[in-house]
């Protein structure tokens, strides 16, 4: 007979430490959900956005505005003090106007439509924007901490050959260019006075071919020439082809 083994009883934590193990808990918790952040009422919420970043604007009832597209008009009313209004609704508080600079030279033109500087006819004019001061100065922003853009400088320019169809480079504003049309017997088939209109819609017609505008495809619409130093414009494809 095997004498039974006397049970020994595993000694019992005091409960006072076990009160403390739940407080300890408790404790961790509660910093927990303190690191989380307050909670979200309506009466914090305004606080809250405006610690996001969120920006409040305060509605203002308008009895009367002028609604117009133009800038031009929005500055002469925003200057006079009146209410200027968008076509959505949305008030104008500050117009820009922008303005031509050349880098070169400095000179400053308000026609948009230049390519070239009025004053040393370079190609160096960029768009900077203008504000009108309460005294009726005009007051420009400039980065002068943006570098100036020297792409498009890295080929030489071709040899101009001119001729009746050159595709020369325009480098100044005052260059000429060619017209760039179509031979007397191309023009023919829509010139309705000729004698042979009609016929010309028979599969059997005579098509010029053998003219130099046929043999360079050009057609009737205006065609710009390529300046090699230009910048291109981003097409979006951002592939690169590796070699």
């Amino acid at each position: 007979m095997q004498a039974e083994e006397p049970a020994h009883s595993e000694p019992q934590e005091p409960a006072s430490s076990l009160d403390e193990v739940g407080e300890e808990e408790e404790d961790d918790s509660s910093e927990d959900e303190s690191s989380d952040g307050e909670w979200i009422t309506p009466s914090n919420i305004t606080d809250v956005k405006k610690q996001m970043g969120l920006l409040t604007v305060e509605e203002t009832s308008v009895p009367v505005a002028c609604v117009s597209t133009d800038f031009a008009v929005q500055n002469v009313l925003i200057q006079m003090g009146l209410k200027a209004v968008s076509v959505d609704g949305m008030a104008i508080k500050h117009a820009r106007t922008f303005v031509l600079r050349c880098h070169a030279c400095f000179t400053i033109t308000k026609i948009m439509t230049k390519q070239f500087c009025p004053a040393c006819g370079n190609k160096t004019l960029k768009r900077v924007s203008v504000s009108v001061e309460e005294d009726g100065s005009t007051k420009i922003y400039i980065n002068y901490k943006r570098p100036i853009n020297i792409r498009g400088t890295r080929y030489s320019l071709p040899k101009p050959k001119g001729g009746k169809h050159s595709t020369d480079p325009i480098l100044c504003e005052d260059q000429p260019v060619p017209q760039n049309r179509l031979s007397r017997m191309a023009m023919s088939r829509v010139d309705v006075l000729d004698a042979d209109y009609l016929s010309r819609a028979s599969p059997f017609k005579v098509n010029d071919v053998y003219s130099r505008s046929a043999h360079l495809n050009m057609r009737t619409g205006p065609q710009g020439t390529r300046n090699p130093n230009q910048v291109k414009r981003n097409t979006g494809n951002h592939k690169k082809r590796r070699q």
